[in-house]
């Protein structure tokens, strides 16, 4: 054992039986880059200790891996913030499919410095969502890398999206991973990352480190069993990548942000990225970290408990028959 953060189980062999999970499906997991060292038999060969799921629960896999938002923090020598974001990306993936965080694995990889600092991000994300840490692999390699593998306890189904649904636009000061190179890139060319911007009203580099947030306590708050008919994590592909994925087949939807302020970081580029709104947001999640649906009888309902939780929010479009989705400007 090493480190200064979970219990760290040194593995020098991607065939290790490390562990194996005991319970059923590990669902499909995120490919990592070829020059990293982890790879997806590595972290399916991880296993838990017996774990006592709660009666009635049923677990639900979801799995991430580290990209561009992780690399930064990395470079920043922030290892901890990267690896804490991958666990929020955890979370929010679970929320999508009605599930709670219940358990977490990871396999990460490094030299022994940056290993200890993505556990102890790991180690500490873990103990403020509520997962159980049932193992942290460490392996050496040449650069940072980390792949999650997380369960969820389904407590209820979402009933799923029907036309005529609201949807919800909950706030997120930073990009949560999403279109991190292309927004280094902009605010490279307009000057140095460490020297203050007013319209940000801190550095770029701070603006772009911005903590991944999460959607636990407004997620599962008790409106009902009926009340949220769908929650869309912003992530891959943007905010209408990610909107459009999660709708059915024949179903669409109309969106207008007149209503809703984006962060600084976003209003910055959109000032100065010379892109359309729809360009923006298949590239970004315009200070977007989660899209909620609900049905149109619960709206008050809904605007109440956001509003009750002080979560940013604005009701932004509506689902409608048809395939597509719209944005106003």
């Amino acid at each position: 054992m090493r480190g200064r953060g979970p219990g760290f189980i040194e593995s020098r062999d991607d065939s290790a039986p490390v562990a194996r999970f005991g319970f059923a499906g590990v669902g499909r997991l995120a490919s990592m880059r070829a020059e990293n060292d982890v790879t997806d038999q590595s972290l399916t060969t991880l296993h838990t200790a017996p774990y006592d799921w709660p009666p009635g629960e049923t677990a639900v896999p979801w799995s991430c891996a580290s990209g561009a938002a992780f690399d930064f923090a990395i470079e920043c020598g922030l290892g901890d913030r990267g690896s804490a974001d991958l666990v929020a990306e955890c979370v929010n993936g679970l929320l999508a499919q009605g599930a709670v965080p219940r358990t977490l694995a990871a396999v990460i990889t490094g030299g022994d410095e940056a290993v200890d600092d993505l556990g102890l991000g790991i180690e500490r994300a873990c103990r403020a969502h509520a997962f159980t840490l049932v193992a942290c692999t460490r392996k050496p390699g040449r650069r940072p890398s980390a792949m999650m593998l997380a369960h969820g306890a389904r407590l209820r189904p979402l009933p799923g999206v029907a036309a005529g649904d609201v949807i919800y636009a909950c706030g997120a000061p930073g990009l949560q991973g999403v279109g991190v190179e292309d927004a280094i890139l902009l605010l490279r060319r307009a000057g140095s990352l460490d020297a203050v911007v007013a319209d940000l009203g801190s550095t770029p580099r701070q603006a772009l480190l911005a903590q991944h947030k999460t959607y636990l306590g407004v997620s599962y708050q008790p409106l009902g069993e009926d009340c949220w008919h769908a929650l869309v994590p912003v992530g891959d592909g943007g905010l209408l990548g990610s909107l459009s994925s999660a709708l059915p087949a024949g179903l669409g939807a109309e969106l207008d942000f007149a209503g809703f302020e984006p962060s600084p970081l976003h209003a910055w580029l959109r000032a100065h990225s010379r892109m359309d709104r729809s360009a923006l947001a298949r590239a970004f999640n315009l200070g977007v970290g989660m899209l909620m649906i609900a049905p149109l009888r619960h709206a008050a309902r809904v605007e109440a408990e956001l509003q009750g939780w002080n979560e940013p929010h604005a009701r932004v479009g509506r689902v409608v028959e048809g395939d597509g989705v719209l944005i106003a400007g």
